[in-house]
């Protein structure tokens, strides 16, 4: 792992643990009290963190604590899927400042970029920021994506292949932009945002919805693997030979168990249902909804179980977006899981499950840029062209 400048190490300490006190950042980094004392002087003067008061640390005089100004700065993230370009502006905490939803009539990429810089003002507008307390985007899909190159180097669902697509952001914001999949953009997200739950723990996120992936996070940092392709695990096997998926294989977890497989059991089976939601409705009465959800979600934890016997995570967050992951999909799920991990584990990892709106992927994406900022010692110069986490 390349360590971070004593600057930024400082920063990531103060974002991540504030308010905390200098010797405490001292004792984290280890980087030497003074400088940190230095450090955060320069960082006082210049507002992007502050004092917040002082706490009593044993025994001397109590301390005076340092935090983030969570209004220093803030970041536009956006993701683009299905015929829908989601946008939010958020600030250092997390906070979403404004949002915006367009429908799109086109997967262009200069088309997507340029409706992006107009959704951009009017967030800002939304927000009544200046322009200048922008300092990065992020920026999520669905597909293969090199994050360090900013390309996407396949995405299905948009057709898309070997887009230069970061390129085409930097020049319609002009901002630097970080770049990843959406599933790396929620892991992301969680990291930074996600509170006491995931600190300090090696965790996986799990995006069920229109597609299927998962965002590892190993040792604090994003695992991105070569050219950042990983946490394929919606196009693990498990049906041999079963359905046709969007990506040309067979029998993958999504092509069973993705929200448009589910639905289109449901209307094969003859159950009115538009939403997951609804099926787990039916499912209390209809033993065929339940046998659906049961099918998808065993389907899910055996997705899962791959990722759990290589990376052994201590929790995993699955999260749905604009859809109700119910008790029947769950349960099924921790059961599929827990068929399938190694027998030797000593306990299969906590699951957690949370129900997000649309905004989750955007949200995920802005956090993307609030990560390179910290990283680069909350300088933007220097943040363009480096969305490699």
């Amino acid at each position: 792992m390349v360590e971070l400048p004593s600057k930024a190490q400082v920063l990531r300490a103060i974002h991540e643990r504030g308010p905390i006190s200098r010797s405490a950042v001292a004792e984290q980094t280890g980087v030497s009290l003074s400088s940190v004392s230095l450090i955060a002087r320069d960082y006082i003067a210049a507002g992007l963190i502050e004092e917040t008061g002082t706490k009593k640390q044993g025994l001397g005089r109590p301390s005076i604590m340092l935090a983030v100004r969570s209004s220093a700065a803030c970041f536009l993230g956006a993701d683009v899927s299905d015929f829908r370009l989601v946008a939010v502006l958020s600030d250092l905490s997390g906070q979403v400042l404004g949002t915006r939803t367009r429908e799109l009539d086109t997967a262009d990429p200069g088309k997507i970029a340029s409706l992006l810089a107009r959704m951009k003002n009017d967030l800002l507008q939304q927000a009544g920021l200046p322009e200048e307390r922008l300092v990065g985007a992020g920026f999520s899909l669905s597909g293969l994506v090199d994050a360090e190159r900013g390309i996407c180097l396949h995405s299905t669902v948009l057709g898309w292949r070997n887009v230069r697509i970061r390129e085409l952001l930097e020049a319609a914001l002009d901002l630097p932009v970080a770049l990843e999949n959406d599933a790396n953009c929620v892991a992301m997200g969680e990291k930074l945002y996600g509170g006491q739950h995931v600190r300090d723990r090696d965790f996986a996120v799990m995006s069920v919805g229109q597609g299927i992936g998962c965002g590892l996070i190993v040792n604090g940092r994003l695992f991105q693997g070569h050219h950042g392709v990983t946490g394929e695990i919606g196009h693990c096997t498990a049906v041999p030979d079963g359905p046709v998926c969007r990506c040309g294989k067979r029998g993958c977890v999504e092509a069973v168990a993705g929200t448009p497989a589910i639905l289109r059991a449901a209307a094969d089976a003859g159950l009115e249902a538009d939403s997951l939601g609804r099926l787990e409705e039916l499912a209390v009465h209809e033993p065929a909804a339940a046998d659906i959800l049961t099918q998808a979600g065993r389907a899910l934890g055996l997705g899962l179980s791959h990722l759990v016997n290589i990376f052994s995570p201590e929790l995993v967050v699955v999260t749905g977006s604009g859809d109700r992951l119910g008790p029947v999909l769950r349960s099924a799920l921790q059961d599929g899981l827990e068929r399938n991990i190694l027998p030797l584990l000593p306990a299969p990892p906590e699951l957690v499950f949370q129900d997000k709106d649309e905004t989750v992927w955007a949200r995920g994406a802005a956090s993307l840029a609030a990560e390179a900022f910290i990283k680069n010692g909350g300088d933007p110069a220097d943040h363009r062209g480096t969305a490699r986490l």
